[in-house]
This record gives structure tokens, C-alpha cells and sequence, in this order.
């Protein structure tokens, strides 16, 4: 795999050195929007698994495939101003903080060391680690921890007066460890004392490679070459902070101390060149850099503006000097970019030419004339608007023929040489055209085409629409197939150009019947016309003999996206670019490329190809796409189990549960599970495809996100596989995930089969002897059943009297609804309003009486009814008595319950009487405002009802009370015995100078 990877390297520089323009990485900038604790990226470190640890002023974060994510272990221990993080070879990472020390985490364990623990200084700066030593530099000399049980050695200092020994770096030697200082020049580490080995001053970085050793200072660059032990200095470079290496070379790290400059610089034993605009890197203040040399990305902190991410191995490369792209073709030799500007012609990476858009105009202005009265309308010639301005041109369409340059535009048609003279103008407004046996052939978009025979003569042959249905109309694309020429148009179906046959619709002769169309190109290696449809599928179309026979079809789901605005095909390999990115199709496999390698193209406005390279014209510039990239590379990938849920839970959870070495055995009941994985070391994450299958004889199931939804597996065996296919490398591997076992259930066990047995044999046993007691049992059973029956009768003659009696109950509370004197005044009431006329007044009397009546007796054969109903019910009657009592009396209701009255239920009509009572005894002609108030209220799980009046109260003693009064109380009363312990204070009347109160409690009514 190195080596694929390598010789792909080898080509994609290669052929970057041949692209026309200024070719940039592809770099991503990662900040605190995207998960950063904070812009200020001070260290990093790529460990085993391929994660990268970020170390910043706020803290530690984590970039595991592309999502970065907080240290839970670093947030803990509130772990900030981190300088440095290693991993040792246990897999456990250390990280260093400037005031706090060291912090340790491992699976098992995480814990920090300070000076309380031995540590010289909690300011440390620099980590290294060599053997089973952690070196730690601090600002007050160097500790040495063992990282097997963390013991700690300090190193003897020498005696220095004017400043501390402040360490700034590390590196090892034939078994020797040397540290540089900031001040004090470098040591050699022998023991615990130190030798000094040079007297090299404000040494901020070190770092050694093959035999050089690298020391970065604030005065610049200085290599030592460990061989002939010489030294070279480089000043043309700011304050190099950090040093490390790439694909063998060896990249600076550099910010300016007291001025703005820096950048990244890259060495050569000749000279340091700066690359920081070649790596798109907007910043000079920059602080460290790490490599991922598995997926040859290039990490760079800054002080400001977070994390670098660069592509140093990307199919992609990208050319910004040159925005708002409308048209591109090349000759090979040269890229012609017709932008909003004009035309740029680029060559070996530099720009050699530039004609304006106002030259065009210019040119066209100078020439129009001549054939402006034979390009109208009424000739069929799309028309011209010879007043559009520079700013509003637009090239549509531009191609290399016959050692000359062409461009469309909607200002008319321009011929240049391939130098970029212009050298001819032609009246001819065209999207879609071509040069066909020495003639061009234009497509005119109100339909037909106009064959020039004599281009510059304007002597041509137009073919009318009207002439017949061959006759193309709608072009979109046109393709050259050998001798014949290919026309998409986008209502109509296919059409071919032959010198001998003329124009064709195989729409048509039915040789190809789909209608909508959108791009064409052709393949000529494989002789396959590929045609894309309005609905984005493909038709792949043999063409081989001038026999047209469509031998398979890409469907639409199986690109990146959907509208398809790229067709081409190179070096047999298929381009599709839509909305979303772009699909490349080979023999072997499938790619993906979108804005996660840096696609982010807007809208496709161009494209054109030379050689293995497509270039593709954007709005933002021209992407460089190099097709060697897409070679099926063999990549071994980190596949593991995160999580396990069985029945909702985690397994750990359950004691029932066994595992043992990536087995888990589950009882037949916990057969739900939800497994979740992860995958590590992929470069693009998202460019990943999963699927897994049960077993090896099951089919590959696709799922969408990094878990699997198991439901009610049957008893079994269960070997689960993931297949991992990567979109962006076009490898497939199959990794496998988990084994589980689920465990039959006992009815299916041989013990339970054995336990039945037994549990057969004595049943039986006991059967047996069951019988052998049934007969002297028989007359005992017989006199227990008469004793019973008996008992029984004298139950169900007792219940029968307390259901009569709560049937009487309920016939005299109705009766109390219903006694003579309320129908009488009900019915005089109706007979006055007859009488006087009022027969509005006495129907509607009449109707809310029946509606009462029908309520009354339907609450009859309840035995409870909610307190909303009894509510309602009581404002009906008084509704009623008002009628005939000129509305004098006012009804209120007052619920201070917190429940729901629809929800607590109580025997019907329970407090009617004393509302009763209250209208008929309470409210002599003397009283002026008749009030009625209803409260409830909770107290504990008791509803205390009061029924209140501003009635005669006390005076009603000295009046006779009537009899039906006191009869439907003591109703009541019987009624609340039936549904709790009645005691005498659960209904208590209160006489008041000015009314009556009765309060009712009706216990543990909201416990029920």
C-alpha cells in the first residue's frame, strides 16, 4: 500500500508541475465553530490509533475522524494551558501544562503530577520521551518520570545567577538524551548531571533528522551536521517555535517575537523556502505542526485562528488567482480560462497572457457591422444585443480547432490564435456548437442548425425545424463519435450529424427513446457514448460499427448528488459532477469527492481535460483534479466495538451476561441488542459505506450511521461482520465486529426435559394419593357445602336489603327534586307565561324543566356521577327557580381543587337539598341580593364542600322549618354513610346573622 501511495504521490507532483496555474493545497482551517476550546492551538500529538490530541490554552480537545470532542479526563482535572501531549508505549498519553504540571490517563487510570509530587517546576514546556523515560522541561530545569511506576529524578542544575534554566527542547543521540535551553545553550544528559555541548543562544525549538540536527532559534535557522559536526546557519527565517517532518522533509514552524511575520517554512540543504501561501495558511503567528503520515495530512496550530488541516496527497488542487470562470479549453499546451474579466492564458504555471472583456467589445464593435443585417430574427439567426456592456458579457462555450481558439459569447462568436490575437468576429449568437469535416455547425436555440460552408463569407445551409422532426432543436451538448455527430437535445431525445446520411432523430427510429437530456461525451478507448438524462441517470451506449446498442445504465442514486452539470470521461475513468460533488467511476470501483476534501465548488461553470487532469471551472476558481488518484488502495482499518445495549441497557449491566474474548452469550430473553462501533484511521470519514450481515450464508445489510439494530434474534449463533467500503480510497475490506451467542430457552434444554419428567412422575404420585383421601374427605366436602350455601343465602338476603335501601334513597332524593311545591311553581310559572303572551318565555321554560327532569332521572340510576355534572346540575335548577323568581338570586361557584372535576366522582344529587333549602327557607322577600356560593377545597385527601347563603340564618329559627327539608338532610346524611365512616363532623350547618353555611367532607376521596 506505501508503495501505491508513494507512486501516486510521484504522478500527482508530476502532474501539478504541468498544470496551468497557480496550484494550492487543499487546506481546511478548524476552529473554535467547529469544537476548538480555543483558537490558540499550542501543541499537538497523533497517537497510535490515529487521533489527534490538541492541546490549548483552555485545554485539551480530541479530533477523532474529523469530530472534535473535549477530554473528558482533561476537563476533570481542570487541565489548561497544555504545552505538550506523548504517548508512551503502554498507549497512555501524557500532556503538560505551563502551571500545572503533567497529566496522566491511560484506560485505567488518570491522575496529574506537580511539584507536590517531585516535579521541578509546574510550568513545564517541553515533553520527550526516550526508552521507558518521560524528560520533562520545565522553566526551572529537567525532571525524568519512569513511566512504569512513575518515579520521579530531578537533574542537578548548574549554578546560574542572572536567570532560571528554562528547558526548550529535547533530542537523542547514539542512546544519549540532549536538551537546549533558552538561554544557556545545549546539554548532554549523563546521569543526573549535564554536560554542555554548545553555547547557542535563545534556542526556542530542536528536532533531529537522519544526521542533522535542527535548532530553531529567535535569530533563525541553525543545522548541525552530526557527521562532519558543521554547522549552517539560515537568518532569512523569523523565530522558528517548532520543527518536525513530512514525507522525509523538514518543515519550520515560525512567528515573529516582536513583529508580524512567520509562516511555514520548507528546508533544503540550498535554502528555506516559505510555503505558507502554497499551503493556504492565512496566519504568521503559528506555534506547532504534526503529520499524519498514514493519511499525509499536515496539522498546523496558530496562535489565533485554530487548527490547519492540509491535504499533502489529494486528488484535488486548486487555482484561486482567477474567480467567476464561464468557459475553459486547452490545446495541450495552454489553459484558456474565459472569466467575467476576459480570457487568461496560463502556461507552466504562469500566467503569459490576458485580453480583456473590454477588448472583446472593442473587437466586436469594430466589426459587427458588417453582417448585423443578415443576423436577424427573420433569417432565423438567434439576435444580437450589440448594447450590451463590458460588465454583462458572457462566454458560453469556447474550443480549440484547426490551430485557432473559439468562444462563444452573448455578444457574438470570436476567433483568436492560440496566443490570444483576435483575429475574427461573427455575427452568430450560439450556446451549443461544433466543427464537423472543416465546417462549423451552429444550433439555434428557437430549433434547427446552420451548416457554414463558407464561415467567413457568412455562406451557409439552414435546416428548419419545420423541415421534419430530424431536424435538432433544444441542443444542450454535442459529442464527436468517429465520423458522425452526436446532438442532447433536452425535449426531444438523441439526434446524429452524418456527411452522408444528414441529420437523424433516434427518438424517432426508436433506437434510443428517452427524451430528456442534459450532457453527452464520448469515450473513445472503449467506443461508449455516455448520455445523461434531465433525471441524472446514465445511459452507457455502444457505439462500436455505427450500431447504437445501450448496454447498461448508472442510476441516479448511485451519484453524489443530484443535477448533473460535469460529464467527461478520462482515461477511461467516468466524471459525473452535480450539486453536491463529484462521482468517478473506474473498472474497479466507485470515488466520491466533495467538500470534505475540499470540493466546495458552487455551481460547475466549465470544465476541459489534458492528459490524466481534469481542470473544472468554478465561480470560485479552477479545481485541478488529478484521475491517477483513483487506484483502489489497500488500507487495514481500526474496527471496534464502542458500545453494547442489550434490551435497552448497557451489557456490562447484567450479571446474566458472559464474555469472553469479543464473545458475548446472552439468555434467551436479552436477544435486542444495539451495537455501536467505531472505525479509526479512515482519511475521509464520511466517504465510508457500511454494512454488516448476521452470517456467513445471510445477505450484506446497508445501514447509515456507526450502530447496528438487532431485534429479537432468535437462540443461535451469530458471527457478525462489518464491510467497510471507503468512497474515497475504493477499498472494501470485511472486519469481523462481534460474536454472540443466545442461549436457547429452558423449555428447550435437556434438563428442563428431564425436570418435566420427574415433575410428571410426581404429579402422579400425588394424584394418587389425592384420591385415596377424596372418598373419606366426601362427607366433610358435602357438610362444608351446606354450611356454606347457607351462609351464602344469608350474604345475598343482606345484600339485597342494602340495595334496596340504596334504591329508596335514591327514589326519595329524586323525590326531593320533585316535590309538589317546586312542579307546582314550575308549572304556574309556564301557565303565566301563556297567559300573558309570553309563549317564548314559557317553551323555553318548559324545555330546560324537561332537560332537568330527564337529568334528574338519569342521575337516578348512577351510583356516582363527577363533581362537574353535580355542579352543572345545580346551576340548571337554580337557572330554573330564577326563571320564576325574576333572576333575584346569584349562583357562584368556587374550586380551589387541584384537580381535574371531571375526575372526582360522588353519589348523584348529594348536595341539592341544601341549595334547595337555601332558595326556599333562606331568602324572604327582605333579602335584597339572594347569593348562593359553592366552595371546594383540598384539605390532605379530603374535598371539603361549603354551601353558603346570605340568607335569614339565625332569624330562621324563629320560623318553622319545613319537614322536606329535614328529610332530604338526613338522606344525605344516610347516603355519605354508604361511601365512608359518616361522622357527625362531616356535615355541620352553620347559622350566621347573615346566612348559612354548610360544610360537607367527603374523606380520602382524592387517595381513591
Amino acid at each position: 500500500m506505501e508503495f501505491v501511495k508513494r507512486t501516486l504521490l510521484f504522478f500527482l507532483l508530476l502532474i501539478s508541475s504541468w498544470s496551468f496555474g497557480q496550484v494550492n493545497y487543499i487546506t481546511k482551517n478548524i476552529s473554535i465553530s467547529d469544537g476548538l476550546l480555543a483558537n490558540d492551538v499550542r501543541s499537538l500529538y497523533l497517537d497510535s490509533r490515529g487521533v489527534l490530541w490538541i492541546g490549548a490554552r483552555f485545554g485539551l480537545t480530541q479530533s477523532v475522524q474529523g469530530q472534535i470532542k473535549i477530554s473528558p479526563i482533561a476537563s476533570k482535572h481542570r487541565f489548561t494551558n497544555v504545552t505538550g501531549i506523548l504517548e508512551d508505549k503502554h498507549g497512555a498519553i501524557w500532556s503538560s501544562s505551563y502551571g500545572q504540571g503533567l497529566l496522566y490517563q491511560s484506560e485505567y487510570q488518570d491522575f496529574t503530577i506537580t511539584t507536590e509530587e517531585g516535579l521541578l517546576s509546574d510550568r513545564v514546556r517541553e515533553l520527550f520521551l526516550f526508552e521507558d523515560k518521560l524528560y520533562v522541561g520545565t522553566t526551572e530545569g529537567v525532571s525524568i518520570v519512569d513511566i512504569d511506576d512513575f518515579s520521579i529524578t530531578n537533574i542537578k542544575l548548574p549554578l546560574i545567577a542572572e536567570h532560571s534554566f528554562e528547558v526548550s527542547g529535547f533530542y537523542a543521540v547514539k542512546g544519549s538524551v540532549y536538551l537546549t535551553t533558552i538561554n544557556d545553550g545545549t546539554y548532554q544528559i549523563k546521569g543526573e548531571e549535564l554536560i554542555k555541548v554548545n553555547e547557542f543562544k535563545r534556542i526556542l525549538s530542536v528536532f533531529r533528522h537522519g544526521d542533522f540536527v535542527f535548532y530553531g532559534t529567535q535569530n533563525g535557522l541553525v543545522v548541525d551536521n552530526l557527521k562532519d559536526h558543521t554547522q549552517k546557519v539560515y537568518t532569512d527565517v523569523p523565530s522558528v517555535r517548532h520543527i518536525n517532518q513530512a514525507n522525509g522533509q523538514v518543515y519550520l514552524v515560525t512567528s515573529g517575537v516582536y513583529e508580524n511575520k512567520g509562516g511555514i517554512y520548507l528546508w533544503t540543504p540550498e535554502k528555506v523556502i516559505d510555503i505558507t501561501k502554497d499551503l493556504r495558511i492565512n496566519t504568521t503567528s503559528l506555534y506547532t505542526i504534526e503529520y499524519d503520515e498514514v493519511n499525509d495530512f499536515l496539522f498546523i496550530g496558530s496562535e489565533n485562528d485554530g487548527l490547519y488541516q492540509i491535504d499533502l496527497f489529494s486528488a484535488l488542487s486548486y487555482d484561486d488567482t482567477i474567480a467567476d470562470v464561464m468557459s475553459l479549453c486547452t490545446d495541450q499546451k495552454k489553459l484558456y480560462i474565459f472569466s467575467k474579466e476576459g480570457l487568461t492564458i496560463k502556461k507552466d504555471d504562469k500566467t503569459i497572457l490576458q485580453v480583456s472583456a473590454a477588448l472583446f467589445k472593442a473587437f466586436q464593435q469594430n466589426k459587427y457591422n458588417k453582417y448585423k443585417k443578415l443576423t436577424t430574427k427573420r433569417n432565423h439567426f438567434f439576435e444580437i444585443d450589440y448594447t450590451t456592456s463590458v460588465d454583462n458579457i458572457v462566454f458560453y462555450k469556447s474550443i480549440v480547432n484547426n490551430n485557432s481558439l473559439w468562444v462563444s459569447s452573448n455578444i457574438g462568436t470570436f476567433e483568436l490564435s492560440l496566443d490570444g490575437k483576435l483575429l475574427n468576429y461573427y455575427n452568430i449568437h450560439q450556446y451549443e456548437y461544433a466543427f464537423f469535416n472543416g465546417r462549423l455547425l451552429e444550433t439555434n436555440p428557437y430549433g434547427g442548425v446552420r451548416v457554414y460552408d463558407d464561415l467567413k463569407n457568412m455562406k451557409y445551409t439552414y435546416y428548419y425545424r419545420s423541415d421534419g422532426s430530424n431536424i435538432p432543436r433544444d441542443i444542450v451538448s454535442i459529442a464527436k463519435v468517429d465520423d458522425r455527430l452526436f446532438f442532447a437535445g433536452a425535449l426531444d431525445g438523441l439526434y446524429t450529424y452524418s456527411k452522408l446520411s444528414g441529420f437523424k432523430s433516434l427518438l424517432d427510429s426508436g433506437e434510443f427513446t428517452e427524451k430528456r437530456l442534459k450532457k453527452l461525451v464520448y469515450n473513445p478507448e472503449e467506443q461508449v457514448l455516455y448520455v445523461a438524462t434531465d433525471f441524472n441517470d446514465i445511459y452507457i451506449v455502444n457505439v462500436k460499427d455505427g450500431v447504437m446498442i445501450v448496454s447498461d445504465v448508472i442510476s441516479s442514486h448511485e451519484l453524489l448528488g443530484t443535477n448533473i452539470s460535469l460529464l467527461e470521461s478520462v482515461s477511461g475513468k467516468l466524471i459525473v459532477g452535480t450539486d453536491k460533488g463529484l462521482t468517478i467511476f473506474t473498472k474497479k470501483g466507485k470515488f466520491y469527492v466533495d467538500d470534505e476534501q475540499g470540493f466546495k465548488h458552487g455551481e460547475i461553470t466549465s470544465y476541459t481535460k489534458v492528459g490524466n487532469v481534469l481542470y473544472i471551472g468554478t465561480a470560485k476558481g479552477v479545481y485541478i483534479l488529478d484521475t491517477h488518484y483513483f487506484q483502489s488502495r489497500s488500507r487495514l482499518l481500526d474496527v471496534q466495538i464502542s458500545k453494547v445495549l442489550v434490551n435497552g441497557k448497557l451489557y456490562k449491566e447484567y450479571a446474566c451476561i458472559q464474555e469472553d474474548s469479543g464473545k458475548l452469550v446472552l439468555p434467551y430473553r436479552f436477544n435486542s441488542l444495539q451495537l455501536h462501533f467505531t472505525v479509526l484511521g479512515a482519511k475521509y470519514p464520511n466517504k465510508l459505506q457500511f454494512k454488516y450481515r448476521l452470517k456467513l450464508t445471510e445477505n450484506w445489510i446497508e445501514i447509515r450511521e456507526d450502530k447496528i439494530d438487532l431485534h429479537y434474534l432468535e437462540a443461535g449463533v451469530y458471527p457478525i461482520d462489518l464491510k467497510v467500503y471507503d468512497y474515497d480510497s475504493g477499498n472494501e475490506q470485511v472486519y469481523p465486529l462481534l460474536y454472540i451467542e443466545i442461549e436457547k430457552p429452558f423449555y428447550m434444554t435437556l434438563w428442563f426435559f428431564i425436570c418435566c419428567g420427574l415433575g410428571i412422575a410426581l404429579i402422579s404420585y400425588i394424584i394418587y394419593r389425592n384420591r385415596l383421601h377424596r372418598i373419606e374427605q366426601l362427607q366433610e366436602v358435602k357438610e362444608t357445602k351446606l354450611t356454606f350455601a347457607k351462609k351464602t343465602a344469608e350474604e345475598k338476603a343482606n345484600k339485597l336489603i342494602l340495595e334496596k335501601r340504596i334504591v329508596e334513597l335514591k327514589l326519595q332524593s329524586v323525590r326531593s327534586q320533585m316535590n309538589t311545591h317546586f312542579i307546582f311553581n314550575v308549572l304556574s310559572s309556564i301557565q303565566y307565561f301563556i297567559l300573558d303572551n309570553q309563549s317564548d318565555a314559557a317553551f323555553s321554560y318548559l324545555g330546560k324543566f324537561s332537560r332537568f327532569m330527564r337529568t334528574s332521572l338519569g342521575f337516578s340510576a348512577k351510583d356516582r356521577i363527577s363533581i362537574e355534572e353535580e355542579l352543572q346540575y345545580l346551576a340548571n335548577y337554580v337557572e330554573i327557580e330564577n326563571m320564576r323568581l325574576d333572576g333575584r338570586i346569584t349562583f357562584e361557584i368556587d374550586s380551589q381543587l387541584p384537580v381535574d372535576l371531571r375526575d372526582v366522582h360522588i353519589p348523584p344529587m348529594l348536595l341539592q337539598p341544601f341549595v334547595e333549602n337555601s332558595i326556599v327557607h333562606a331568602f324572604p322577600p327582605s333579602i335584597a341580593n339572594p347569593l348562593i356560593r359553592i366552595e371546594l377545597r383540598q384539605e390532605e385527601f379530603d374535598i371539603v364542600i361549603a354551601i353558603i347563603d346570605n340568607g335569614i340564618g339565625v332569624n330562621a329559627k324563629k320560623q318553622k322549618r319545613h319537614s322536606e327539608s329535614s328529610l332530604g338532610i338526613s338522606i344525605v346524611r344516610e347516603r355519605m354513610s354508604f361511601i365512608q365512616e359518616y361522622l357527625e363532623e362531616d356535615l355541620v350547618t352553620t347559622l350566621r346573622e347573615s346566612g348559612t353555611i354548610v360544610l360537607m367532607r367527603l374523606r380520602g376521596i382524592l387517595d381513591r
